[in-house]
């Protein structure tokens, strides 16, 4: 009960609701507009919080003992048809498998610059047909597996700096990379999200307007500051009927587009206050920004201000977007906040889930999968289902 508690005054506090706008929930203000063709969804209405009711039926990752459970860098989680689980150990350059149970079965890859092995493996994605597609950022390649490790093949892209990928419902291949912009003041450097085709070693660019930008930490110590900056990627999805969500510019916007690069409609979200007009995400940023934060007994006060940590989409089509709060770089944080919309860009709910969610949430064979941080800040994957109130 306490715990519930503290995470209602953590939402409360975090968008600015005092307690007598708190007593009572506004009606959905949703308006829509068309802006040089394309509809545009805005959201206006204050936070609608939605309990939901957490049943986690498989942890994986144990902080001692069985090497085969010990997760030492995970980074990304997938599942296959048969429910079999697959998490990605980016420190060895290894995938590892384990059954529906959560029994260790075998590991696939291993670090290294030859077939099937990794520098940086990055991340996986698990098609129709159960074949894993892994991908090292540092390589700039996928290698495809069947369900017992053999590899199938491997795609090569020769691009100056690819960051993710991802696939859609048909197999097909989405980048996103960075791209250079020749203006006529300066050569600017972009995140593009791209429809690759690897029989042609081609991409056609679907989002490519946002300039890349670093996101800077500053640790406070008694001699001065110190600063950690590292960049500031988008933040995309693949949906239903192959839409991708990419996260817009500047405010709190998500654009919606089609693979044949497309924009079929936007949708963003005006985050209310309790006592002052409408604030846009940059002015949200700009005055979160100023705030320091002391994490635990570290004694290290961090300014940081909120981004989206992940967009993902559920069996429903819905939206869901981590809020990147105060808390997020603290692995002892005990919660996280989605705002959660419809596949047309309707906001709907924002809701907790009550672990440290440090992946984005795949929605698969009637489960949600995702890494976690654990109260004793050791990293695990688990499998659960959400109940909505």
């Amino acid at each position: 009960m306490k715990n519930i508690i503290y995470l209602m005054a953590v939402i409360l506090l975090l968008f600015g609701f005092n307690c007598k706008n708190a007593k009572h929930e506004e009606q959905p203000s949703i308006t829509e507009e068309v802006i040089d063709g394309v509809r545009v969804v805005h959201n206006l209405q204050n936070n609608r919080f939605k309990p939901s009711e957490l049943e986690v039926d498989l942890t994986i990752g144990v902080n001692e003992g069985d090497e085969n459970y010990m997760l030492l860098d995970p980074k990304d989680i997938d599942s296959d048809s048969l429910g079999n689980i697959y998490i990605v150990e980016s420190a060895n350059g290894t995938i590892r498998k384990f059954d529906r149970d959560g029994k260790f079965v075998s590991s696939i890859g291993r670090k290294g610059q030859g077939p099937g092995e990794f520098l940086e493996l990055h991340s996986i994605e698990i098609n129709n047909k159960d074949e894993i597609y892994a991908f090292d950022s540092n390589q700039r390649k996928i290698d495809v597996f069947n369900p017992a490790g053999e590899l199938l093949k491997t795609i090569r892209m020769t691009r100056v700096r690819v960051l993710d990928f991802a696939l859609d419902e048909n197999g097909d291949i989405y980048i996103g990379q960075e791209k250079y912009r020749e203006t006529e003041e300066q050569r600017r450097r972009e995140y593009v999200v791209s429809r690759f085709y690897p029989e042609k070693n081609l991409d056609v660019d679907i989002y490519s307007k946002r300039p890349q930008r670093r996101e800077t930490i500053i640790i406070k110590k008694k001699r001065g500051e110190l600063r950690i900056s590292r960049p500031l990627y988008v933040r995309w999805s693949i949906g239903p009927n192959n839409m991708i969500y990419v996260e817009g510019i500047g405010n709190y916007e998500i654009e919606a587009y089609s693979a044949a690069k497309k924009i079929m409609f936007k949708f963003d979200r005006v985050l209310m206050t309790g006592q002052k007009e409408a604030l846009t995400k940059q002015e949200y940023i700009d005055g979160f920004s100023r705030r320091t934060i002391v994490p635990g007994e570290s004694g290290r006060s961090i300014n940081i201000y909120p981004l989206f940590r992940s967009i993902s989409i559920d069996n429903q089509g819905r939206v869901w977007v981590a809020l990147m709060t105060s808390q997020s770089y603290v692995s002892s944080q005990k919660a996280s906040i989605f705002d959660v919309f419809s596949s047309e860009g309707m906001y709907l709910f924002t809701t907790i889930i009550d672990l440290n969610i440090r992946s984005k949430l795949l929605f698969k064979n009637d489960h949600v999968y995702a890494l976690v941080h654990d109260e004793s800040e050791f990293p695990k994957a688990v499998r659960f289902h959400i109940e909505e109130n």
